[in-house]
C-alpha cells in the first residue's frame, strides 16, 4: 500500500511533495533535496488545472535556503499572467506566493547580495503587476463614465428636440 499524505490523505506519488496540497512528506537534508522538492512541486504545478494551480501556489512547500527561495520566486513569476486581472487563478496566488517569498528573504538575507538582488526584482514584478491592474482598472472606469456621459447627452438631445 503507497504511503499517504499526512495534511490532505490521497495517496503520494512522487519523493517529497504531495501531489494535490503540495505539502512536504520528508524532511529536507540537503539544498539538493531542496530543490528537488521544488522540482517536484513545479512538475505537479505543470501538470494541475487551474483550481489545483491555485492549491499548489498558495500550501505548496516554500523552502529554506536563500538560493531555492530565489529559485522558488523565478519559478512562480512564471504563473503570474500581467494581462489578467488580480483575481484571476493562477495569478493571484502566484502574487500571494511570491510576496510569502519576498518575505522570507528578508528575513534569511542579511547581507546576501543575490537574496536583496531577488527582492528588488521580485518587488518590481508585483509593482508592476499592481501598477498594470490599477491602470485597467482606471480605464474601466473612464469607459463606464464615458458610456454614462454618452447616454446622458443623447437623452438630453433627444428630449431638447422633442419639447422644442
Amino acid at each position: 500500500m503507497k504511503e499517504r499524505c499526512k495534511y490532505c490523505g490521497l495517496e503520494i506519488f512522487s519523493n517529497f511533495i504531495c501531489h494535490n496540497c503540495g505539502s512536504l512528506m520528508e524532511n529536507i537534508d540537503s539544498f539538493s533535496d531542496e530543490i528537488e522538492a521544488l522540482q517536484e512541486l513545479h512538475f505537479h504545478l505543470s501538470e494541475s488545472d487551474c483550481d489545483q494551480q491555485k492549491r499548489l501556489l498558495l500550501h505548496g512547500y516554500i523552502p529554506g535556503s536563500t538560493k531555492a527561495l530565489i529559485e522558488s520566486g523565478i519559478k512562480c513569476i512564471l504563473y503570474i499572467d500581467f494581462n489578467t486581472a488580480a483575481s484571476d487563478e493562477p495569478t493571484q496566488s502566484a502574487i500571494s506566493r511570491l510576496t510569502t517569498i519576498i518575505t522570507k528573504l528578508k528575513i534569511l538575507s542579511n547581507n546576501d547580495k543575490d537574496a536583496k538582488k531577488a527582492i528588488i526584482h521580485f518587488d518590481e514584478i508585483i509593482s508592476k503587476f499592481r501598477k498594470k491592474e490599477a491602470d485597467n482598472t482606471f480605464f474601466g472606469l473612464m469607459l463606464i463614465l464615458g458610456g454614462i456621459t454618452l447616454i446622458a447627452i443623447i437623452g438630453f438631445l433627444i428630449w431638447y428636440f422633442i419639447t422644442t
